[in-house]
């Protein structure tokens, strides 16, 4: 299960990424807040999820972390 958010991380982090590249490049900021929460919400925290079942991988064979992936 880890592995998968992991995963979801780095797609999260590719989307986060592009946005403050087109932010940066047309020196548009409209779009502050999507890119700080796709980072934050997004990279962070699936990444944060994917080391937590890693290291503890029998919270990651439960039913509950299915649901929450």
């Amino acid at each position: 299960m880890g592995v998968r958010f992991i995963k979801a991380a780095v797609v999260y982090f590719l989307i986060g990424l592009g946005v403050g590249i087109y932010m940066s490049s047309s020196q548009d900021l409209r779009f502050g807040s999507l890119h700080a929460h796709i980072n934050l919400v997004g990279w962070v925290s699936m990444a944060l999820f994917g080391v937590i079942y890693h290291f503890f991988p029998k919270a990651s064979n439960h039913k509950l972390a299915t649901i929450h992936f």
